[in-house]
């Protein structure tokens, strides 16, 4: 069952997200990563505004999305997401 990655950030220096974006994209790619959409703007519906960056992924399953953000070329570019946003960060699989 497929399981998406959401993340919403506020990105503090665009520059280094950038050099985290040239290595994760490619890579979760390799563990069947999707994306469905990442970036801005977001149109709001209900609720507040919200003005920053939203990421969705799907993964063909929790496992290939945990395998994903455990994989050791991840766990070495985590900490340029860390310094340069203000992640937060869910995964949820579909349901029947």
């Amino acid at each position: 069952m497929p399981a998406y990655a959401t993340l919403m950030m506020k990105i503090h220096d665009f520059a280094e997200y950038k050099k985290y974006q040239d290595v994760a994209i490619p890579l979760a790619k390799q563990f069947g990563g999707k994306f469905l959409t990442r970036g801005h703007p977001v149109t709001n519906m209900e609720g507040g505004e919200y003005k920053d960056t939203l990421a969705l992924v799907e993964f063909p399953s929790k496992q290939a999305a945990q395998d994903y953000f455990a994989d050791p070329e991840y766990q070495k570019i985590v900490g340029i997401r860390h310094g340069c946003t203000t992640t937060h960060h869910w995964m949820i699989q579909e349901t029947d």
